[in-house]
């Protein structure tokens, strides 16, 4: 996801757009499987280090966020498939390694133009 993001980025416009906010996405999601696997893992040897624990909780927390982060991850893209192939700016909330996350792209000003004049009546 982050290589076929980032890959789109040179075409600009809508294409550009949604290809920056799935390498932003695919990033983050990367970065939290690290996190909360590792974390799991790591709470799993804390904890049984003294012998066998019974329950899933403490030891099951990060590992059942990472699951619900992983259905927000086959939701997300999803939804950005079909959002994507309408030519529509998809946005997710991710950690913007790859550039803004504005889920609007800028559009320029004239110079003198006042920024907060929309031309709308």
């Amino acid at each position: 996801m982050i290589i076929a993001g980032l890959s789109m980025r040179k075409y600009g416009g809508v294409g550009g757009t949604n290809g920056r906010n799935a390498a932003n996405w695919g990033a983050t999601y990367l970065l939290l499987t690290v996190l909360l696997v590792g974390t799991h893992f790591g709470v799993l040897i804390a904890v049984t280090a003294d012998g066998p624990v019974s329950g899933f909780f403490p030891i099951g927390i990060p590992i059942t966020v990472w699951a619900v982060v992983s259905l927000c991850h086959v939701i997300f893209s999803g939804v950005g498939l079909v959002r994507a192939a309408r030519w529509q700016i998809y946005w997710v909330p991710a950690i913007p390694f790859f550039g803004s996350k504005s889920p609007l792209p800028q559009v320029p000003q004239a110079p003198g133009a006042d920024p907060r004049h929309t031309g709308a009546r």
